[in-house]
């Protein structure tokens, strides 16, 4: 026993120690410092000896000898206070207080580090972001308390092979490491795995370092456009000039509904801020879709924040666990919503030309569809792929945004055709565009089925309810036999979220169930229209919805303490019991894209250290909101509108021939 606590005393002891307690030599950074004497080393040799311990000794026999000469040169001038040496050390990350809340991540000063170069420009200094894992025995239980505790309760179980992109990892250490630039990340690797082996010798603990060139970074003083960066500036440069063109056209000559204004912004704006609604429009759907809106952006950015050093993270964790934040820990039901409002209002459409006796061309329905969502996406995967790279850099910038670009490089094609689900969550290009792909491919099946609810009625319904039930219970039977659970709580391991995203989340026919109950609620809709509901029914219909929302939250609620059976209940069950009230209140009230995770990864990519955490600081940034806001502004104004008048030019034309 009395040996333990003399072990866990050194460990706490070690993590502890803090230099900034210790008194700072006072110099001028422009001139030479005078009277000091470099030469007495006693009077320093207490201060180098504990420096000593705060340095990652690059002389080791398995590191490159530039990188032992460069280290070498970097030690000597450090023990003289060279100016650059300091700032080179100083740029290191180092142990700070709040281990046990969370604040064990230490980004140290990046541009310190890289603007920082030897005397005579021999080298430069070099960023390198490790990740280091400590696995400890499970009979050691108070050391778990402790490592669960400093690693902020562990949300998100990782293992060094994990996408690194989508969800951030929990389970490991970032350190950062200021290097000369001759040295590669596998001389650090080996240093520091020596170091840290030589530092816990008397602990029983397994040390576990991964470190890449891609988490190095130098300064690059000039770099070399590549071709896909210099067309995609062209691109832009381009779409400036038609869109000033467009709006000079507009107010000047141009007809406003002719094709040469399609792109004018005060055609476009205006149509955007119009407030007048059709017959058929459901003004509560859009205070709903509102409210889901926000409350998805607040659930992607408390998860996105995870990425960055907080300076009390076990604090902010166990804030987010609390049951009154449990509306934005079910941001998969609120993802069902939006797809049961897409079924609704496609199904909508579709059957109100039926009635005015149009024919549905199915296949001309399909390319509309396509070539109204794809200038978006494309725009939107030109812009991450060859133009936000250059737009910053940060000690997260390769992780979050150049894998991003490099991943676009490679499976962009799929995203164009509007697959990108089916090659699975880590490999999607913008992973966040599944949704868009999974509610294409629905659509696919929209016009048919509107055809058949037209044609034979309650046949199509039994066939869509007996669908939608296979597909309820393939998602109980997915998450049951599979282990795994969609709803999001912590401890979960990240393996698990893409396995369960590959099987299930992302894949239309585990979707079906919930775009099924919108096409269901447009039928019956547009049956009932012009009905009174009877006292009786409404009553019924409010108690029900109630009773689902409570059921909701219930099954919800008790995932916190997860079994399989919760697991599985919540992920079929629930989506249908949270779209049903939903549901409900559309019916009852009628009768009675996604740029966020671009500016979530700009931001956290540019995160130099440790912040504080505050909900409405943090996760609800005024700031980052408006920025989201307005770039979906003018992706609408620029990009998606546009299309649409293209697209409304062409038909107006052809619509004037017939006619003639």
């Amino acid at each position: 026993m009395m040996l333990k606590m003399k072990i866990l005393m050194k460990l706490l002891v070690i993590l502890m120690l803090n230099l900034s307690s210790i008194q700072a030599v006072i110099f001028n950074s422009t001139k030479k410092v005078e009277n000091l004497d470099l030469n007495d080393t006693k009077k320093y040799s207490e201060f180098f000896k504990l420096v000593q311990n705060f340095i990652i000794d690059l002389d080791h026999e398995n590191v490159s000898v530039e990188c032992k000469k460069s280290n070498n040169l970097f030690k000597k001038s450090l023990h003289n206070l060279e100016f650059w040496a300091l700032q080179m050390f100083d740029a290191n990350a180092k142990i700070s207080s709040g281990l046990l809340n969370g604040n064990i991540h230490q980004f140290g000063n990046f541009d310190q580090c890289i603007n920082t170069a030897s005397s005579g420009n021999q080298f430069q200094g070099k960023y390198c972001l490790s990740h280091i894992m400590f696995d400890v025995p499970e009979s050691l239980e108070y050391l778990n308390l402790l490592k669960h505790r400093m690693l902020a309760l562990n949300p998100f179980v990782s293992e060094f092979d994990d996408a690194s992109h989508i969800v951030p990892k929990s389970s490991e250490v970032k350190w950062a490491s200021c290097i000369p630039s001759n040295c590669a990340a596998t001389d650090l690797g080996i240093a520091m795995k020596e170091s840290l082996t030589r530092l816990f010798n008397e602990f029983p603990i397994k040390i576990r370092i991964q470190i890449n060139e891609v988490d190095c970074q130098v300064r690059i003083n000039e770099k070399l456009l590549s071709v896909g960066e210099k067309l995609s500036i062209g691109l832009f440069v381009a779409l400036f000039t038609v869109i000033v063109a467009s709006t000079f056209a507009e107010c000047f000559f141009a007809s406003e509904n002719s094709l040469m204004t399609s792109f004018s912004l005060k055609k476009n704006f205006n149509e955007l801020i119009l407030v007048e609604s059709s017959n058929n429009d459901i003004k509560c759907m859009h205070s709903i879709r509102t409210i889901l809106t926000v409350l998805l952006i607040t659930a992607h950015k408390a998860m996105e924040h995870g990425f960055n050093p907080v300076a009390h993270k076990t604090q902010m964790i166990e804030f987010l666990l609390q049951p009154i934040n449990l509306i934005f820990r079910i941001s998969y039901l609120h993802t069902d919503v939006f797809l049961m409002f897409s079924g609704f209002l496609v199904t909508q459409t579709f059957m109100a030309k039926i009635k005015r006796g149009q024919k549905i061309n199915i296949f001309k329905e399909i390319i509309g569809r396509y070539f109204r969502l794809i200038p978006s996406i494309a725009i939107l995967i030109i812009f991450v792929t060859f133009i936000l790279p250059n737009l910053g850099s940060g000690p997260l910038w390769p992780i979050l945004i150049e894998y991003q670009s490099d991943l676009c490089k490679k499976t962009w094609l799929s995203s164009i055709f509007m697959v990108q689900n089916l090659i699975g969550i880590e490999n999607i290009c913008m992973m966040h565009t599944h949704h868009v792909a999974t509610d294409f491919q629905l659509f696919l099946i929209a016009p048919v089925v509107a055809v058949c609810l037209c044609k034979y009625h309650e046949k199509t319904v039994k066939l869509i309810v007996l669908l939608s039930a296979v597909s309820t219970f393939g998602r109980f039977l997915i998450v049951y036999f599979g282990g795994i659970s969609v709803f999001m709580t912590a401890g979960m391991r990240i393996s698990d979220i893409f396995k369960i995203a590959d099987l299930m989340y992302i894949l239309p026919p585990y979707r079906f169930t919930v775009y099924s109950m919108g096409i269901l609620l447009a039928y019956y809709i547009n049956k009932h229209k012009g009905h009174k509901i009877a006292y009786k029914t409404i009553s019924t219909g409010w108690i029900w919805a109630i009773s689902s929302l409570i059921t909701t939250v219930a099954i919800s609620a008790a995932n916190d303490k997860q079994t399989l059976m919760r697991a599985a209940l919540f992920a079929s069950i629930c989506s249908i019991t949270y779209c049903g009230f939903f549901g409900w209140i559309i019916y009852s009230s009628e009768l009675g894209f996604e740029i966020q995770f671009a500016v979530f990864h700009y931001n956290n990519g540019k995160v130099r250290g440790s912040t504080q955490y505050s909900f409405y600081g943090s996760i609800v940034d005024l700031n980052e909101l408006f920025i989201i806001l307005l770039s979906a502004t003018v992706l609408t104004v620029c990009i998606d509108y546009p299309f649409k008048n293209i697209k409304k030019a062409f038909s107006d034309k052809k619509s004037a021939k017939i006619k003639q």
